[in-house]
């Protein structure tokens, strides 16, 4: 098992969508800002999708 920290440390180099934002910002693409609102607008749409999947009947 990994602790909280080296999975933090893990993720804070190795993971490809912190990796784009990084880069997204250092290339001036987008601001922290931008970003920050397409991931709110993404897990909103991941919340309504999960709730219409758990709330719809089975076929």
């Amino acid at each position: 098992y990994r602790t909280r920290e080296e999975i933090q440390e893990v993720r804070s180099k190795s993971d490809p969508i912190m990796l784009l934002k990084d880069r997204m910002v250092n290339s001036n693409l987008a601001s922290v800002e931008e970003l920050k609102e397409i991931d709110v607008e993404v897990r909103k749409e991941i919340e309504d999708a999960a709730q219409f999947a758990t709330a719809d009947p089975e076929p």
